[in-house]
């Protein structure tokens, strides 16, 4: 008898063997549509008539007028994910293997092409109070009209009118604590970006999308006059100024910012027809120094 060598390979072949298939597979691809979101589905299918039973596939993938390169080869899977980047046109093509290693030709152009969405999404900082206290809040929102999902945030700050800097970058985040500093004025600006890498623009203007100023500490008590009895509407007087300076209400109470660091405070208070109230409580919180 013939002694026979076998390589281990798809090309191991015998004329005495009689499960010789001589025909190559098929393949085909999904339609895309003519605009998708990134990522998109690619799928594609096949069939072997020659009896071997199809094996893989080679899936080929051109970006724009470029060359051809390979995507997934081989592969036993038939679809998948392509990530895409915005306002690019992808094509693809397909071709199957058997088991006898009969490889179907790469057609004359492309099986299916499609263009990824280019819109830019768009983002909402919520608006801040003039005042904050130096850990101030902050808050977002995205969306994507281009339906690819918005995959990250990016956000800048503006101290005491300097240049912008980054604060986050890359965030999956929707919001987050900005430590700052007492009496310093901040504004915050936002953009994003979607997973098919379209970017949003920054907001112009030195206020970004929204601004704030940090509180030092607040004030807070009573005006009464020499009976005890509460002064509606007299007007605080102090060293630094409040921010604002807001008169009494109806119960003789007040309640006032400041946005200075100072440690010391001097404050008086005046109303027509009265004299300097005799009897004027103060509770300061000095937590945001």
């Amino acid at each position: 008898p013939t002694e026979l060598e076998l390589l281990g390979t798809d090309v191991d072949w015998s004329p005495d063997w009689q499960t010789l298939d001589p025909t190559n597979p098929s393949s085909s691809m999904a339609a895309l549509p003519a605009t998708s979101p990134g990522p998109f589905l690619v799928s594609w299918s096949g069939g072997d008539t020659g009896g071997s039973g199809l094996k893989d596939y080679d899936i080929q993938v051109r970006d724009g007028a470029g060359a051809w390169n390979n995507w997934l080869t081989p592969t036993s899977s038939t679809s998948a994910f392509y990530p895409g980047v915005g306002g690019h046109t992808y094509f693809f093509r397909a071709r199957a293997r058997d088991h006898s290693a009969n490889l179907e030709s790469w057609p004359a152009d492309w099986d299916a092409t499609t263009t990824v969405e280019a819109l830019a999404p768009e983002t909402s900082l919520v608006p801040l109070p003039a005042l904050s206290i130096p850990t101030i809040p902050l808050s977002w929102t995205g969306s994507d009209a281009g339906g690819s999902g918005v995959k990250s945030y990016d956000i800048q700050v503006r101290d005491n009118g300097a240049d912008w800097t980054d604060w986050l970058s890359g965030t999956t985040q929707t919001s987050a604590i900005f430590n700052g500093t007492s009496g310093h004025s901040y504004a915050f600006r936002l953009r994003a970006l979607d997973n098919a890498l379209n970017q949003e623009a920054w907001t112009p203007g030195a206020q970004g999308d929204a601004a704030t100023r940090a509180i030092s500490f607040s004030l807070s008590g009573r005006v009464l006059d020499n009976t005890g009895s509460p002064i509606a509407g007299a007007g605080l007087v102090s060293n630094p100024e409040p921010a604002p300076a807001l008169p009494s209400g109806t119960h003789g109470t007040y309640s006032t910012l400041f946005t200075t660091a100072e440690s010391t405070v001097t404050v008086n208070w005046n109303k027509t027809g009265y004299g300097s109230p005799p009897c004027t409580s103060v509770r300061s919180q000095w937590a945001f120094v």
